[in-house]
């Protein structure tokens, strides 16, 4: 199975343990990360648009980020529409530990689940797409 990632969070320190940690697990994925929300959102418009999925995609979103944060980033991707949306499982991997913060994640249909930084092979391990390319 050839999955993307995309990685999403303006912390560059968690952007290399996210593509070293899913390059560990997932031998030769394709891993895109992203430092400004803008550009991310900008990749999959333009890489997803009028395409056939050829692979799925994972989104590991980060919440709390200047200028778009993880909501305002769900808000716009889900005006994508449909062809693009459903290319993509999202995961929400924050540091916040408000409950808060992981109900809102919760509650919207374009999310899988709530992650807790940072992302380990432990916990991709246990994550759907992990099982589905067994």
């Amino acid at each position: 199975m050839n999955t993307k990632f995309i990685v999403v969070d303006d912390d560059p320190v968690n952007n290399q343990l996210c593509r070293y940690t899913i390059g560990k697990i997932f031998k030769g994925a394709e891993i895109k990360c992203f430092e400004f929300p803008a550009e991310g959102l900008k990749y999959i418009a333009e890489e997803y648009y009028n395409t056939q999925p050829k692979a799925k995609a994972v989104l590991f979103l980060d919440v709390n980020m200047p200028e778009i944060n993880g909501w305002d980033f769900l808000q716009q991707f889900s005006k994508f529409g449909k062809e693009i949306v459903e290319q993509f499982t999202i995961y929400i991997v924050s540091s916040s530990i408000d409950p808060a913060d992981k109900q809102r994640a919760m509650s919207n249909p374009l999310v899988k689940d709530y992650l807790a930084k940072p992302l380990s092979a432990q916990i991709l391990s246990g994550l759907e797409i992990f099982r589905e390319r067994e």
